[in-house]
């Protein structure tokens, strides 16, 4: 997480492509393959939580809809993640949502208290102005230069 940190301090363009493209593939590669292989190891997770409200809701709640609660937490990491890649107010959109989504998960437990230096990274991005997206970047790499 260090290395994130840096390198959005470094290079904040470069530091939020990457976070925009990490979220995509934390929902896809792990929340979408979780809700179909092991669903209730989420429940097991916020049963667990360090928050007697989170192991209530967990208990009565997630338990009964597992797949389709991790499945609407990847559609919002797909969504933060593409809106990250975006430009302008939209990637303040995504940087505010997934800053306030690391919050809100840090009461899973201890190991999760790091991701709070993600969220911290990812406010100090939102003193920055993006005005390209990741696809006309990525696009602009493969024109050539007419001069």
């Amino acid at each position: 997480m260090l290395f994130v940190i840096i390198l959005c301090i470094v290079k904040p363009n470069i530091g939020r492509i990457f976070l925009g493209i990490f979220y995509l593939i934390m929902a896809i590669g792990i929340n979408i393959v979780n809700a179909i292989t092991n669903p209730q190891s989420t429940v097991q997770m916020g049963e667990a939580s360090l928050i007697g409200f989170y192991r209530i809701i967990f208990s009565e709640v997630v338990s009964k809809i597992p797949v389709l609660f991790i499945l609407a937490i990847a559609l919002f990491q797909i969504t933060m993640g593409l809106l990250i890649l975006n430009k302008h107010k939209y990637v303040k959109y995504g940087l505010i949502g997934t800053s306030i989504f690391l919050i809100l998960i840090t009461p899973f437990g201890y190991i999760q208290i790091p991701w709070l230096g993600i969220a911290a990274i990812q406010l100090y991005l939102l003193t920055k102005d993006f005005d390209k997206t990741f696809i006309e970047i990525t696009g602009s790499l493969f024109r050539r230069d007419k001069h």
